[in-house]
């Protein structure tokens, strides 16, 4: 009788553990087509003007409390989509890849920011107020007119080769080391903004005498009278014949071939 028992109790304990797991796969996969459907809706909508379905995508992840710092997420990326004016305040965003995307205007105060890839993504008029910046990777990102007050962490930011304006706020006494303040007039004679988000950055009089703009993204900016001698200019995006013949010395600039023909010289 007490093996009978015994074996029944074994059975249960083993009936228990397997019912245990078939209830947390159940919601394992539940949340798995959860998320597959929200990465669809943000594939679907990536390249339309309509930005509310990839917000809420983003933020139901947050409320499953799911990051993308977990392996089974590591090819789902945000990488050069259009987030202008999205709220993504105190959002849970840790490790996330936002390289090229465009943020224009979005709200990301008290967001968890940590060692997020920004490298090359427009923070224009971002509000970060009370963000985590620790470890983020700022490189060539556009922070003009961000609002960085109260920021956490933003001397433990990577800084290389970020721009910023007059407009830009800051706490009290921070040095955005390695960035760079574009004013007009500037003299910028052999920066390194390879690969920067310049977009609608005011070069106007500015020195850019031999300075690598390599792949850089110069939408909608003023090059107005900036001295372009020797300036490597080459797989630069976005940028119009127009713009170029605003500068100075821009027959002296360096160019692909097929932009020398767009603005009717040969190449140097």
């Amino acid at each position: 009788m007490i093996e009978q028992l015994s074996e029944k109790s074994r059975l249960w304990k083993a009936l228990k553990f397997s019912l245990d797991w078939l209830w947390r796969l159940g919601w394992v996969l539940i949340l798995g087509v959860a998320i597959a459907l929200r990465v669809q809706t943000i594939e679907l909508h990536q390249r339309q003007p309509a930005y509310f379905c990839r917000i809420l995508a983003i933020a139901d992840l947050n409320v499953f409390d799911v990051t993308l710092a977990d392996p089974q997420f590591d090819n789902f990326k945000l990488r050069d989509m259009d987030l202008y004016q999205a709220d993504l305040s105190n959002a849970q965003l840790s490790q996330f890849d936002l390289s090229g995307t465009h943020l224009y205007q979005a709200d990301l105060s008290g967001a968890d920011l940590s060692y997020v890839n920004f490298q090359s993504a427009d923070l224009a008029e971002v509000n970060l107020q009370g963000a985590n910046l620790l470890g983020a990777n700022l490189l060539g990102a556009n922070l003009l007119g961000a609002n960085l007050r109260d920021t956490q962490n933003l001397e433990k930011a990577n800084w290389k080769g970020a721009v910023y304006n007059e407009k830009t706020q800051f706490p009290p006494g921070f040095n955005p080391q390695h960035a760079y303040l574009i004013v007009p007039g500037a003299d910028l004679a052999r920066i390194n903004l390879s690969g920067a988000a310049l977009i609608d950055v005011n070069f106007e009089n500015a020195n850019l005498e031999g300075a690598n703009l390599q792949n850089a993204n110069l939408r909608e900016a003023n090059l107005k009278n900036a001295n372009l001698f020797e300036a490597n200019l080459k797989q630069v995006k976005n940028l119009t014949p127009r713009q170029v013949k605003a500068a100075k010395n821009w027959g002296k600039a360096k160019y692909d071939e097929n932009f020398y023909q767009q603005l009717g010289v040969f190449a140097n």
